[in-house]
């Protein structure tokens, strides 16, 4: 086991050369709309670095509908806090604008240099992927 005092000049480094896609952390925040009725809304709890890899898709026929399905697997530093059912957004690059519902994080391990996160397209540069 590395000593913890070690592990953050390790982390700090992979996250410079391995993560340079800006993202925000969208997390559904219910409210009181004023009524006695409640309202959610997307709102940002978090802007980060990350590094955003395909990990494997399919198209299946569901009801006569073709169905698009496409995972991904999202490396960000281990301080992030992203949970289970939160969004990422892209903010710069290629995937400007593609936001990823995140399915599954592994939060607990001790000795990560990165945080991983599973997730699926949402959007698409604004187009509903769903």
């Amino acid at each position: 086991m590395i000593n913890p005092d070690a592990m953050s000049p390790i982390r700090a480094e992979m996250t410079r050369r391995a993560c340079s896609t800006d993202v925000q952390i969208l997390r559904d925040l219910p409210q009181s709309d004023g009524m006695g009725g409640i309202t959610s809304d997307w709102r940002i709890t978090q802007t980060t670095k990350a590094r955003i890899v395909f990990d494997d898709g399919a198209e299946t026929l569901e009801g006569g509908v073709l169905q698009a399905r496409s995972d991904w697997t999202i490396y960000m530093p281990v301080e992030t806090s992203v949970l289970p059912k939160d969004r990422v957004k892209v903010t710069n690059g290629t995937m400007r604008s593609r936001i990823f519902n995140i399915t599954s994080v592994d939060y607990g391990r001790s000795d990560a240099i990165l945080l991983i996160a599973k997730g699926n397209v949402v959007t698409d540069n604004g187009v509903d992927a769903l």
